[in-house]
């Protein structure tokens, strides 16, 4: 046993332990290497962002400048904060109750990971030892393990799921309750041009939000929970260094990671806006298929559609390249990167300080170091996937960014309707006179209607024409053909 003991050390642990802690040189050069990489995808991804900006229509570039960008910051918290506000008014709602649910659930699948560790640890154990009784016993616990497991995992799933619904329920209540009101939906299409589709915001974009919502919630607090418990677990078996370790990789990391990323936020929000565009020209098309068929405007339909779609797979191509080296630099940081650190510290009992006292412990059941070592890599693969899911869900965080800024402007546009205030941005209207709206001009009676000077202007004051001339007299017929505000 004692030999065997001696055996499993030379050959598993110290390998691993040795290439764990190459020279100075080597690590310098390693850090090297990554530094290159990361600034490399740092400078694509910027790239490609540009490349983005450059794709957007034209028509839409004035708006941009007033639209937030995406992007994690102080107005995302804010905006956020009030959209919350928005779906869990008070903690006596629905949504609230199913949050608690999905808070007691997270804890519970924590714990039963714990056992579950300890749980393989002793059958791994038993097989070392032969020990057939042991076995049966462990592989026994492990079956009814599985029992509150799978509980416990759907109803993890349940509670998210309906989480997202009960948000889409409130949110969609709350903007119908005002788009339906004072004739709103006529004053955004019409009167006001800074959301071009309203029904993608009131449909699509609300429930991606809500989703990401929900989904930011299980993602963050359920790992940082792993941490807090899997760290004190882990430390009482191989010390406080271990889970240090693995921490301090992980915050190394993610400052790496943060700096390479792209706004995926901003991305995201380019391109719901850019679906909303593409299936807006199909509603149009429908809507107005009898002058289009009248004027025989199939062609320029066509040309119109193909030219937003092929805008809108741009920017879904350039998305996916973005992903697909950012999913790169994150395997290699928080998979690969995480295994060098996990062997480092799973060598600790056996090649750290302690060595002596441990080896002591175990020298008569060397079974005892395989069990050891099966359940500290248990726990210490769910700390590290842990601390990795918390790394990568800065781009969910991201995500959720532009999402709350399509539909944060949605609350601002018709609560502005709702008072009274529009805008309506024109072409070339950099140097647009001002308009006195009480001026009405001089009225004769006559038997013609004649205009002389006289401004086409909308209600909310954009000039559609400078100064009309015309005249029609009686017997004249007159056909105005358009647009409602063109």
């Amino acid at each position: 046993m004692a030999s065997y003991s001696k055996m499993l050390a030379d050959n598993i642990f110290l390998p691993i332990f040795s290439a764990s802690t190459r020279t100075h040189l080597r690590k310098a050069i390693s850090l090297l290497i990554i530094a290159a990489i990361a600034y490399g995808l740092r400078l694509r991804s910027m790239k490609a962002i540009n490349k983005n900006a450059n794709a957007v229509p034209e028509e839409n570039k004035e708006a941009k400048k007033n639209k937030s960008k995406g992007t994690v910051d102080k107005v995302f918290f804010r905006r956020i904060k009030r959209l919350i506000e928005i779906v869990i008014p008070s903690w006596k709602t629905r949504e609230a109750l199913n949050l608690v649910g999905l808070t007691i659930t997270l804890i519970l699948r924590t714990f039963l990971s714990i056992y579950q560790a300890s749980i393989n640890g002793s059958v791994v154990k038993a097989i070392v030892k032969r020990d057939f009784k042991s076995f049966i016993e462990s592989v026994m616990f492990l079956g009814l393990f599985s029992i509150p497991a799978s509980t416990v995992n759907s109803g993890l799933d349940y509670f998210s799921k309906n989480l997202a619904m009960l948000f889409r329920n409130r949110l969609t209540n709350h903007f119908n309750e005002k788009y339906l009101d004072k004739m709103i939906y006529y004053q955004i299409c019409n009167l006001d041009n800074r959301i071009k589709n309203p029904d993608q915001r009131l449909t699509q974009d609300i429930e991606k939000w809500a989703t990401s919502l929900s989904n930011l919630y299980s993602n963050f607090s359920k790992p940082l929970l792993d941490i807090i418990l899997f760290s004190r677990k882990l430390a009482e078996l191989v010390g406080w260094q271990g889970p240090a370790m693995m921490i301090s990789w992980y915050v190394l990391s993610g400052f790496v990671v943060r700096f390479i990323t792209p706004t995926f936020g901003k991305l995201v929000a380019q391109q719901q806006n850019l679906e909303g565009e593409f299936r807006a020209c199909h509603s149009d098309l429908l809507n107005h298929s009898e002058e289009i068929a009248f004027y025989n405007g199939s062609g320029w339909e066509k040309k119109r559609i193909n030219n937003s779609y092929s805008v809108l797979n741009t920017h879904i191509e350039k998305v996916m390249k973005n992903r697909f080296y950012m999913g790169i630099f994150d395997s290699m940081v928080t998979k690969y990167g995480a295994v060098l650190v996990g062997y480092t510290i799973l060598g600790i009992p056996v090649f750290g300080a302690g060595r002596e006292e441990y080896i002591r412990s175990v020298a008569t059941d060397p079974s005892q170091i395989t069990r050891d070592y099966v359940r500290n890599s248990g726990l210490l693969i769910s700390l590290a996937k842990a601390i990795g899911r918390i790394v990568v869900s800065y781009k969910e965080v991201q995500n959720l960014a532009g999402y709350t800024s399509l539909v944060y402007e949605l609350e601002e546009v018709l609560s502005d309707l709702d008072q009274g205030r529009y805008k309506r941005s024109m072409v070339g209207s950099s140097d647009k006179p001002q308009i006195d709206m009480n001026a009405r001009g001089e009225y004769f009676i006559n038997d013609s209607i004649k205009f002389e000077g006289v401004p086409i202007i909308s209600p909310n004051g954009d000039i559609l024409i400078h100064g009309i001339n015309f005249e029609v007299k009686t017997g004249m017929n007159l056909f105005i053909t358009g647009p409602n505000g063109c």
